[in-house]
Formats: C-alpha cells, sequence, structure tokens
C-alpha cells in the first residue's frame, strides 16, 4: 500500500512540476521575446491606422486641422499568455501656411501587457514635424518628424510558479524560488525619426512612400541591469498606392517592410472601398480587403467611414509555428480616427451701402 501510495505522490509530483516549468519556461519566453524580438516591438495588424507608430513623419499628412486616434488588439486571446496593446493619439496642425508649409505636433501613448508576469510596456511620446504641399494638377506633399519619449517597463514576479517552490508534496506559493529576479522596474529615454513623400491627382490617384527609424539612441533594455543589453533601431519602409475604379469604387494597395537586427517583417494587402452615399449632409464609405503578415497570419479587414469618422476591424488567423498553441486564433483589432477640421470665421463687410 505504501509503495502505491509513493508511486502516486511521485506521478503526480512529476505532473504538477512538468505544468510548473513548462509554464515557466513559456514565460520566459514570452519575456524575453518582448527584449530581443522584433515581433513584440509594438506593432499593429492596421499599422495605417497606428500613423505616428508607423511613421512620425506622417503627424499632419491628413485634411483636417486635428485627428484623434485610437487602436485596441487582443492576441493570442486564448492562451494564458495573450497580448494587449493600446495605443491613444492627437494630431495637430499648430501653423498652416500654403506658403511656408505646416508645423505639426502629435501627443501619443502605447500600452501593452503580456502573460503572467504582467510584463507592461508604456511610452508617453511627443512628435513634431514639419510639412509641404505644392502643385496644382498634381500635388506633392513632403514631411518630416521627429518624436521623443520615455519608455517604461514594469514585470511581476508574483504570479509566476517556479520548480523550487514545489516542497515535496505540493506547490508552496510562500516558498523562496531562489531566482535572482533583479529590478522589477525600468524607465529609460527612446527616441525616432521619419520621412515621408506623397503624390496626389486629382483624387484619381495616389501614391505614399515612407521611411522611418525608431530607437535611434538604442536605450538599455535590461532588467538586471545589463548595459550591454540594448533595443536595437527598428527600420521600416511603407507604400501605398490607390486608384479610382469608378465613381464610387476605388482600392487601394498597402506594404510595409520592417527590420529590426536579423528580425523581419513584411506586410502586404489590398483596400477595397465602396461609397454608399454621398449626399450633401453624409457622406458613408465602406471598405474591407485581405492582407498578408508573411510566416505569421492571415488578415481580414473591414471597416466603415462616416464623414470624418473612420472605424476598422480586423482579425488575424495564426499561420506561424504557433499555430497548434492558438489553435489558428491570432489577433482582433479595433481601431478609431475622427478628423476635425473648425470652421472658418467669416468676416463680415461692415461698410455702409451707398443710396442709389
Amino acid at each position: 500500500m505504501k509503495k502505491l501510495i509513493s508511486i502516486y505522490v511521485q506521478k503526480n509530483a512529476t505532473k504538477l512540476v512538468s505544468r510548473n516549468f513548462l509554464k515557466l519556461i513559456l514565460v520566459v519566453n514570452i519575456v524575453c521575446m518582448s527584449l530581443y524580438s522584433f515581433s513584440q516591438d509594438i506593432h499593429f495588424s492596421q499599422f495605417y491606422n497606428s500613423t505616428i507608430q508607423l511613421n512620425p513623419a506622417l503627424c499632419g499628412i491628413y485634411n483636417g486641422t486635428y485627428r484623434f486616434s485610437g487602436i485596441y488588439r487582443n492576441q493570442w486571446a486564448n492562451v494564458p499568455v495573450n497580448y494587449n496593446t493600446a495605443k491613444l493619439a492627437l494630431e495637430y496642425k499648430a501653423i498652416q501656411s500654403a506658403k511656408t508649409g505646416n508645423l505639426n505636433l502629435g501627443l501619443s501613448y502605447y500600452y501593452d501587457k503580456a502573460g503572467d508576469s504582467r510584463y507592461t510596456t508604456m511610452l508617453p511620446n511627443i512628435t513634431l514635424g514639419y510639412s509641404k504641399t505644392f502643385g496644382k494638377n498634381i500635388s506633392h506633399t513632403i514631411g518630416i518628424a521627429i518624436n521623443g519619449g520615455i519608455i517604461y517597463k514594469q514585470i511581476s514576479y508574483a504570479a509566476l510558479q517556479f520548480d523550487a517552490q514545489y516542497n515535496g508534496e505540493f506547490y508552496d506559493a510562500n516558498a523562496p524560488s531562489f531566482e535572482n529576479a533583479g529590478i522589477t522596474k525600468n524607465t529609460v529615454l527612446d527616441i525616432g525619426s521619419g520621412l515621408v513623400y506623397q503624390i496626389e491627382k486629382n483624387k484619381k490617384w495616389s501614391l505614399q512612400i515612407g521611411y522611418s527609424i525608431a530607437h535611434i539612441n538604442r536605450p538599455n533594455y535590461s532588467f538586471l541591469g545589463n548595459s550591454d543589453i540594448k533595443l536595437n533601431m527598428r527600420h521600416s519602409i511603407h507604400g501605398k498606392f490607390g486608384i479610382a475604379l469608378g465613381k464610387k469604387t476605388s482600392t487601394q494597395v498597402q506594404l510595409l517592410y520592417q527590420r529590426q537586427d536579423s528580425k523581419q517583417e513584411f506586410v502586404a494587402g489590398f483596400i477595397f472601398k465602396n461609397q454608399l452615399s454621398t449626399n450633401l449632409k453624409n457622406s458613408i464609405l465602406l471598405y474591407y480587403g485581405p492582407f498578408y503578415r508573411v510566416n505569421d497570419a492571415a488578415i481580414a479587414l473591414v471597416g466603415i467611414e462616416y464623414n470624418s469618422l473612420n472605424i476598422g476591424f480586423s482579425y488575424d488567423v495564426n499561420t506561424s509555428s504557433f499555430l497548434k498553441g492558438t489553435n489558428t486564433y491570432g489577433a482582433t483589432e479595433l481601431s478609431v480616427q475622427y478628423v476635425l477640421a473648425p470652421i472658418k470665421k467669416i468676416k463680415l463687410d461692415k461698410s455702409i451701402c451707398p443710396i442709389f
């Protein structure tokens, strides 16, 4: 009887240790991915709706004075180490001049949380940019910008389980883990910059090409005080080409290539647009299309533009090596944009009308 009990305890102990060990390995891998892998540097499937994060030079490249935007991403919701990422941004054309160009300002805030360790990244950011539009039948726009912010990182070890906390019979959360956890918070300065060029002909077709570089100063990204662990620079090249297919239909090609150290990402897709209403008061446009992130995910997009309001929803179907862990479920994203152009005051002519 004692032998049977001993065998039972050993088997269950092995299962418990194995389960906790696998959980620990998974969490450590997720943290390492966040530290070293480009794939977890804050990114969105709807990258074109996260303008300042894509390229700070896109700040102010829109028709209007203010642009409010927000985007939320939930990734790997059916596994215990899912990612939750959000971004809020406000852009403002502080100075607008047809002769000298525009001075553009941007404020943004990024938030990301992942896994049992509650690995959290926050980044408040300020963008300063300049843009100039010229040309008549064919308009050309150039933009340049720089941004800077503070990356705040935090990790919690409270919810993590280690094999040393198994006392031979059961898991004891109060037992020491004997792990060198290091610090739990870190704050570093982050700097980026970008360029963009856009050409458009009478709303019949348009082309935009941009380049940006993030983490120019390569901030230290270690919780253990290791000065050799740097956040590598990320280079991004993006482009889009749109063409009108008719009075109420158009299509747009979107491309994005990013590289950080040896890690890279390539996303391509089509957006089809149908004008549903074009009366004087309201304009309603429906858009949809497929995207593909190479070796990672197939993406389905649908959205609607109602006057100055743009709402987009996308869903990622996982095609990566993590397919078995996610059961093909990738991520959902919701984006919102609103452009505001203040009404210009009309100066009244107070001169006295002549009497005839």
